[in-house]
């Protein structure tokens, strides 16, 4: 009898994987397996003890007798046999509607079915499949963005004061830092690119463009900007400070796009 779940009671039942018989708790299978019990032959009645029979004398053994002449054999012709007996093959037997044991079977495969629609509506929600990437929420990418950004603006300030002050250095000191600056350029570059694939959809069109001027226009000027220095080429340092001021406020414009966008300050 089925309780209030409609599954049926703890007991021994037919193995599913035919191993026998299995426990069903009332709720799932478990491990515990044993053989399937020999049915037991009904008991005979004892039969009514009888008198013994009186003793006869011993018969005279018969003559014994000729062995009956063998079938002659024709050469080549098959020989006959008796046909072998074959045992009747065990068949299942057919599932009962309605009964505790027939539902068993079934329970197995949805429930499964419904874990495998768990799982995947988890990978959906958490952007494991279907587009989402992984991406991490507004709070989440702020918290991901600010220090990045803050390396990137304190770089972008000491260019700011190197170009100021370049009247009053030499060519080679000049040459070593702006390349340091273009050290920390590079890396807030790929820092951005990483971050990219974190970002909301909302924010990253900005940041990309952010990131490509950085590591494209950017980089570029500060790299001619230090050959001039090395060659003193000074049209060519004029050159590369105007590309670069051009590319430098075009990155500002982007980063203040994904600051505003974050809830963070602007510059």
């Amino acid at each position: 009898m089925a309780d209030a779940t409609g599954l049926p009671p703890a007991g021994w039942y037919d193995d599913p994987q035919g191993q026998g018989m299995r426990w069903w708790d009332g709720q799932q299978w478990s491990d515990a397996v044993q053989p399937r019990p020999e049915p037991q032959p009904p008991a005979q009645p004892a039969a009514p003890v009888q008198p013994p029979a009186p003793v006869e004398p011993p018969s005279p053994a018969p003559a014994p007798t000729e062995p009956p002449p063998a079938a002659p054999t024709t050469p080549g012709a098959p020989i006959p046999t008796a046909p072998v007996p074959t045992a009747p093959v065990p068949t299942a037997p057919a599932p009962t509607a309605g009964g505790g044991r027939s539902r068993l079977p079934i329970l197995i495969p949805v429930a499964a079915l419904v874990l495998a629609a768990a799982v995947v509506g988890i990978l959906f929600a958490t952007g494991v499949i279907g587009g989402g990437g992984g991406r991490q929420s507004v709070s989440e990418f702020r918290r991901s963005f600010a220090p990045v950004d803050a390396r990137i603006h304190a770089a972008s300030t000491d260019l700011g004061k190197t170009l100021n002050a370049g009247a009053s250095m030499t060519d080679v000191e000049f040459g070593i830092r702006i390349r340091d600056v273009d050290k920390r350029v590079v890396a807030g570059y790929q820092d951005l690119k990483k971050l990219e694939k974190k970002a909301p959809k909302s924010i990253e069109p900005d940041l990309t463009q952010m990131a490509d001027t950085l590591g494209g226009g950017v980089h570029g000027d500060l790299v001619a900007l230090a050959s001039a220095a090395d060659t003193h080429d000074a049209n060519k340092a004029r050159a590369s400070t105007t590309r670069l001021i051009a590319d430098g406020a075009s990155e500002k414009l982007y980063a203040n796009k994904v600051r505003a966008a974050l809830g963070l300050p602007t510059h």
